[in-house]
């Protein structure tokens, strides 16, 4: 193996050992594919329902994560009404430890 095949691997390993390892890495592939300008408004709001399901419960932990963030982030750029205020609710109650982190 190439020695960035190998950085590869190794970060892989450390990265799959997370809380919520699975979910993160699909919601950082439904949010790829959401970011993109060329979505319809109906894909954009499939995918961000598909991303609201699939973080549901997890979100202040999520938010923490700092290349998970960016998922949180994109359910309350692109969810609706009742996505957003599920994303308040759960992140309130951390909300002081969550406006400390960088992330």
């Amino acid at each position: 193996l190439s020695s960035s095949a190998q950085k590869r691997l190794v970060k892989q390993e450390r990265q799959s050992h997370r809380r919520h390892a699975e979910i993160v890495k699909e919601a950082k592939e439904i949010w790829n594919s959401l970011r993109q300008k060329t979505n319809t408004a109906e894909e954009t709001k499939a995918q961000t329902d598909k991303l609201s399901k699939l973080i549901e419960g997890k979100i202040a932990e999520i938010a923490l994560q700092h290349d998970a963030s960016r998922v949180v982030q994109s359910v309350i750029k692109f969810g609706n009404g009742e996505q957003r205020r599920q994303v308040v609710k759960e992140l309130a109650p951390r909300l002081a430890e969550i406006s400390k982190t960088q992330y």
